[in-house]
């Protein structure tokens, strides 16, 4: 709506008995452009809105991130999410989401596939993760597709659609694995020892905590992506 106070209400009301007393007179075209400028008076003086971070292709997981880090985290420091921190765990979780869904299409168009599964999502979870991170991942995935358990993270089918036709329970599984590396790379971070003193769980903490697992740095190695100090 171009306009926003009372004033600006009383204006349009003017303006349009203006427009009402041109018609009468036959001058509704200098009544209209009369119009049209101070419409673009208006958009003029409205407030710039700040360009959103996230970019248009990824999915925004901050909310739910600090819904996880809260809940684990509300007897010890840190006690907040960095801003910085927050944006690059966000890109790093959507790094991930369409890595294993680029690896996933893939093997559907190898085997001559209809569509994208949960198996083909788990294929790829055993491939780019090792040890530890990679069974309990493919457990904690499998225990909420078959018990049926609602999930934090919101399931985005969106990002399927370029990759044409798949399963629902494809979006579930790979929900739930990003869901899970959320919740190990918070718990590795709040928990590392020399840092833990902070109040704010800052990019620098994230960043220290995950060059010490050697799992987490294999992973970071298949996606590629760094977390930035």
């Amino acid at each position: 709506m171009l306009f926003r106070s009372y004033s600006a209400y009383k204006k349009k009301a003017e303006l349009l008995a203006f427009i009402k007393k041109c018609t009468k007179n036959n001058t509704v075209c200098s009544g209209y452009y009369k119009l049209k400028k101070v419409v673009k008076k208006e958009q003029a003086q409205l407030p710039v809105q700040p360009p959103s971070r996230i970019k248009k292709s990824q999915v925004n997981y901050e909310n739910h991130i600090v819904q996880i880090f809260n809940e684990m985290n509300s007897t010890f420091e840190p006690k907040t999410i960095n801003p910085i921190a927050l944006r690059q765990i966000n890109e790093f979780l959507n790094v991930l989401a369409k890595t294993i869904l680029d690896e996933a299409y893939s093997i559907v168009v190898i085997e001559g596939r209809d569509s994208i599964t949960s198996r083909e999502i788990q294929e790829v979870v055993r491939l780019i993760f090792v040890g530890e991170l990679c069974n309990k991942g493919v457990s904690y995935a499998d225990c909420r597709i078959e018990n049926q358990v609602e999930l934090q993270f919101p399931i985005e089918m969106t990002l399927f659609e370029k990759y044409g036709s798949c399963e629902r329970s494809a979006g579930v599984y790979l929900t739930a694995i990003v869901e899970y590396i959320a919740i190990e790379l918070l718990d590795i971070a709040v928990y590392f020892g020399p840092e833990r003193v902070e109040k704010e769980l800052s990019i620098k903490q994230v960043k220290l905590a995950v060059e010490q697992d050697p799992e987490f740095v294999s992973l970071l190695e298949s996606l590629k992506f760094n977390f930035k100090m």
